[in-house]
């Protein structure tokens, strides 16, 4: 194990004050008021001190939470259950929000703290947000979040932007989150945001989240203290990051694990200013450093605790359940009842019931199949079956549960059939995986071999790597062992309804790598991947490499993979990429190996890119070297926080009919690298997008083959609707 410390013995000067620095003993968890910018007394408002002083509520229901928290006047609004909320909630000044117990949880949606001041956000859960689980904007002021469990948000878990100021972020759990918190809207904000963003993040728990630990714009200083880094390993991750001069003190931390503890720079962002003293760092990265930062003391005291403390202190004491214990609830729900199946398709059945009753409240359901495997959960009084055989009785039962894991007796069940099975759709795929080139005149997969239907892991891998051509239906989730698998040439890959596809490995079509610097013979070839779920792969989900040609990757779900979703490389040529939906990730398309690979690149990485929603992926849109043409069309960017489409590297990118919808850069000629060139036409660019960066000339994709264009204005419709799974 490696390990350093880095520890200032004396003194330090930050920001021209010198302060000495002094290892305590470990902070105690819940504090009754908050420590650092949230306590300070500034903008006529004396500390935070939320709903103090005001009714207290207890909601269980989203409408009774959504009135409460929206009141004018001061409140403690208590969450006792599961509150399913629907977008950004705003919250009113002079709030505090607070769980009973480990009960209050908020699914689905977040809190908008928009404007408003004097707010209070603790011991609560947040899971599933459809954008960020917090949102802290627009000169908000004095707002305190507090020992609450934050994953699986959309965008933020938990961002501070557009002039708001005086926050502490405190003894929070982040976890199972890539864009984790975010400081400052855009490198292009720092008229609203400069002198302001003072925030405090001390003793939270950054659990894996890939980056944005913070990442800071404009602020100084942002402090950042005695919290705990762990496993924060993947490309591009890094802890606490700084750019467009902020200045972020860094002290008491300790970092486990984490490639890059903390940066001066992200991306194509100005530089920035960060001291760090006093951090452990065990396993990790080198931190970077530079500039001076205002001593956060200028504006209150603090205690740090010794940083190998940390580790301890911090997993016992983040997240809910640690401001006391409610006296336990030991009441079952009623068991549901009046199951029926509503209706179903070839793969799918979805099913209703009467509610539950508790006395506290019901906050969930599970679903399970006879004989007691549980196959989902529900909010509410219904759920969707999905991955089912075609043409097969399911016999299905419900048990209601509440906030302390009480469960109620099983209702009664119901059979259902589902219709028979779907054929495998006709017609071929537009752009350059039409063409007649290369020995293969378009890309026709399987067609013509046997059909075979695959539902565990070892059939799916021997089927797609037989032989000769061959159909392959998925049926269900398949859980591969990590790793990637190889596919041959004339395979049709396709998913049977909505749910079916891979888990935890990811698909190799290509050769081994090697240096030729031409299309060897047994190139992997006409291969068609379509309808299918890709989730969790330890590598790349889709990578296609060395020479591989007239791909057709269509129709697909990808999201959660651990490198590329779908990356195209070292020659591969004549792909198309069309009307898939890939989410919840950050390294989205990849389309040349690096700058140093023109050798095997130019010349070929011909590939077609429409009708796909890249919803909220903040890099590689694709990223393109070499490639020319590389024909962008009728996508939908929605939310892209870094770079929609980057061309480098003498890439040739005809960009054209997209809809870029909040991108911050939403085209570039150079990201990282050696420029390309871009020709962008007839592009929508609406919500906070940044200004398109293009130039030089292109080929244009009609030199190989027709096409047609919707308008733009139509993408986001004819995308949202069309794109991923369930949909041919």
């Amino acid at each position: 194990m490696r390990r350093t410390t880095a520890l200032a013995i004396a003194a330090t000067l930050i920001g021209g004050v010198t302060t000495a620095i002094t290892a305590t003993t470990p902070a105690v968890a819940a504090e009754a008021s908050p420590i650092g910018f949230a306590s300070v007394n500034a903008l006529g408002q004396n500390g935070t001190t939320g709903g103090a002083g005001g009714a207290t509520v207890t909601v269980s229901t989203a409408s009774a939470f959504i009135t409460a928290v929206k009141s004018s006047a001061p409140m403690v609004v208590q969450v006792n259950g599961t509150i399913p909320l629907s977008g950004m909630q705003d919250v009113a000044s002079n709030k505090t929000i607070i769980g009973v117990g480990t009960a209050g949880r908020i699914t689905g949606g977040g809190l908008d703290v928009d404007g408003t001041s004097n707010v209070i956000i603790r011991n609560l859960t947040f899971t599933g947000a459809g954008d960020d689980a917090i949102n802290i904007t627009d000169g908000a002021h004095h707002v305190w979040v507090d020992h609450n469990d934050i994953s699986g948000a959309s965008d933020g878990a938990l961002d501070v932007k557009r002039g708001s100021d005086y926050v502490t972020v405190s003894w929070n759990r982040f976890h199972d989150q890539t864009k984790n918190s975010l400081v400052g809207h855009s490198d292009g904000n720092g008229s609203q945001d400069r002198g302001k963003l003072r925030i405090t993040y001390h003793h939270n728990l950054f659990d894996g989240t890939a980056e944005r630990n913070p990442r800071v714009r404009f602020a100084d200083p942002v402090h950042v203290f005695n919290n705990y880094y762990r496993n924060i390993r993947g490309t591009d991750s890094y802890g606490a990051a700084t750019a467009m001069d902020a200045g972020v003190l860094v002290e008491g931390n300790y970092f486990d694990n984490v490639a890059a503890p903390t940066k001066i720079q992200i991306f194509e962002s100005d530089p920035g200013r960060l001291v760090q003293r006093n951090n452990v760092f065990v396993n990790s990265g080198a931190p970077e450093s530079d500039g001076t930062v205002v001593e956060p003391r200028t504006y209150y005291q603090y205690s740090v605790d010794d940083p190998n403390t940390v580790p301890a202190s911090v997993s016992a004491g983040a997240g809910v359940g640690k401001l006391g214990n409610p006296t336990p609830d030991t009441t079952a729900p009623s068991a549901p009842s009046g199951l029926r199946a509503t209706a179903s398709t070839s793969s799918s059945i979805t099913l209703a019931w009467t509610a539950s009753t508790d006395d506290v409240g019901v906050t969930g359901y599970t679903v399970h199949r006879q004989g007691g495997a549980q196959v989902g959960t529900s909010s509410t009084p219904g759920f969707t079956a999905t991955g089912l055989a075609a043409n097969t009785d399911h016999t299905f039962y419900v048990v209601a549960r509440d906030a302390a894991g009480n469960a109620s007796p099983a209702s009664g069940t119901v059979t259902a059939r589902t219709a028979d099975g779907p054929v495998p759709p006709t017609g071929g795929p537009v752009g350059f995986a039409s063409v007649n080139a290369l020995g293969q005149n378009g890309t026709t997969g399987g067609a013509g071999g046997p059909e075979v239907t695959v539902t565990n892991a070892a059939d799916f891998i021997a089927n797609i790597k037989a032989d000769g051509p061959r159909v392959v239906r998925v049926q269900g989730l398949i859980t591969l062992p990590a790793g990637m698998y190889d596919v041959s040439s004339d395979k049709t890959i396709i998913g049977v309804g909505s749910a079916s596809g891979i888990t935890g490995g990811g698909l190799n079509v290509g050769l081994p790598v090697s240096n030729a610097t031409s299309p060897p013979a047994n190139a992997v070839h006409n291969v068609i991947i379509r309808n299918m779920v890709f989730r969790g792969a330890n590598d790349d989900s889709i990578n296609v490499q060395m020479f591989s040609h007239h791909i057709w990757i269509d129709h697909n779900d990808l999201s959660a993979g651990k490198d590329g979703l779908i990356d195209i490389k070292r020659g591969s040529s004549y792909v198309t990429v069309s009307w898939n939906h890939t989410h919840n990730h950050t390294k989205n398309m990849l389309l040349g190996h690096d700058d140093g690979n023109g050798a095997q690149d130019i010349g070929y990485l011909k590939v077609t890119y429409h009708h796909n929603w890249f919803d909220k992926t903040p890099q590689r849109n694709p990223r393109v070297r070499f490639g020319n043409p590389v024909h962008v069309f009728n996508n939908y960017f929605l939310d892209n926080s870094d770079v929609g489409v980057a061309c480098q590297a003498q890439a040739g990118c005809w960009v054209e009919g997209n809809h870029f919808d909040d991108v911050e850069e939403p085209m570039t000629t150079s990201y990282a690298g050696p420029k390309g060139n871009i020709v962008q036409k007839d592009n929508l660019f609406t919500g906070e997008s940044g200004n398109p960066v293009v130039g030089g000339s292109v080929q244009d994709p009609r030199t190989y083959y027709q096409y047609t264009t919707d308008p733009a204005a139509n993408v986001k419709a004819l995308v949202t609707a069309g794109a991923g799974t369930g949909r041919i």
